[in-house]
């Protein structure tokens, strides 16, 4: 085990708010309401006797399943947004194979090993709690492991070449080919392309092929059933409507070092950063957090 593996979850002192967590009978209208008031883009679900948590839907979910039920314009045959009274359990028929059914669940006081390995293979949020019941429950997420790497490279030392390109590690084309949107496109175009692709986020570009801006999972914090028509509207409209937009995309050069650009996520609160061609300012690929835990991990070599 590395150095930064045997950090435990209390070794990373995070400070997190109280768990919200709903029944499997609430309506998807509710849900939505739920995550809106508080800011979230997933809420856990307790099974019937409210003492297990048995998954976590997230916005992403709930957009599929209105557009699987009411179609590309998210409304109902009389124009009126769509009819979200159905309950989570009986309407949330997903692919077993998503993440929101699948719960990572790690004790407070284990080491973060595991989860590192997890957070490379698709998962993207741990639920972290606490067999003495000394302390809450809570959702730990690939950016609280960023975070913590950033201000502790010391503990990686022995694991990554901080000097290493994101080219001399793989990770930009052909290897990684990128999925884009174009500025005349809706939000909801993007959003379907992104769960075909099974993607989290696409640059928009111009007519000139230069990113004007990010279209991810996370622009749906706050989306109600009210609003969710908006997401009908020209993709760069659709995120003027919301109220925590995607930051100005953050970019890099192929020839940055995995030092840059962790200290790039880390300091800018992204989730990923668009490595950019150094000639044509173009898109050429991306890199996630997921690419940098798995050098954490050990699991891509960096030295």
């Amino acid at each position: 085990m590395t150095r930064f593996g045997s950090v435990t979850f209390a070794d990373l002192g995070l400070v997190k708010p109280q768990l919200i967590a709903v029944g499997p009978t609430v309506s998807i209208e509710d849900a939505l309401q739920t995550m809106a008031k508080h800011s979230l883009l997933s809420l856990p679900v307790f099974s019937h006797n409210g003492k297990v948590i048995v998954y976590i839907i997230s916005t992403m979910d709930v957009l599929n399943f209105v557009v699987a039920k009411f179609g590309h314009h998210l409304t109902n045959p009389s124009g009126a947004a769509p009819d979200l009274s159905a309950n989570l359990e009986s309407a949330m028929t997903l692919d077993a194979e998503e993440e929101s059914y699948r719960i990572f669940e790690r004790d407070y006081r284990d080491t973060i090993e595991s989860t590192l390995f997890a957070f490379t293979k698709g998962t993207h949020r741990a639920l972290i709690t606490d067999a003495l019941n000394e302390r809450s429950p809570y959702i730990l997420t690939q950016s609280d492991i960023v975070r913590f790497a950033a201000s502790h490279t010391d503990l990686l030392d022995g694991i990554i070449d901080w000097n290493k390109t994101i080219a001399d590690n793989g990770l930009v084309p052909p290897a990684r080919p990128l999925s884009i949107m174009h500025d005349t496109e809706t939000a909801i175009d993007g959003y379907k392309r992104m769960a075909s692709k099974k993607v989290p986020a696409m640059p928009i570009v111009n007519s000139a092929g230069l990113i004007v801006g990010t279209l991810s999972s996370s622009d749906l914090r706050g989306i109600t059933r009210a609003s969710l028509n908006n997401l009908a509207l020209p993709v760069l409209d659709y995120l003027k409507t919301i109220t925590q937009p995607s930051s100005t995309p953050i970019t890099c050069s192929k020839f940055d070092t995995l030092k840059t650009l962790l200290h790039k996520l880390a300091d800018n609160k992204v989730h990923r950063i668009w490595v950019v061609d150094d000639e044509k300012g173009s898109p050429i690929g991306v890199v996630s957090q997921s690419d940098l835990i798995a050098c954490f991990a050990g699991l891509r070599k960096t030295k």
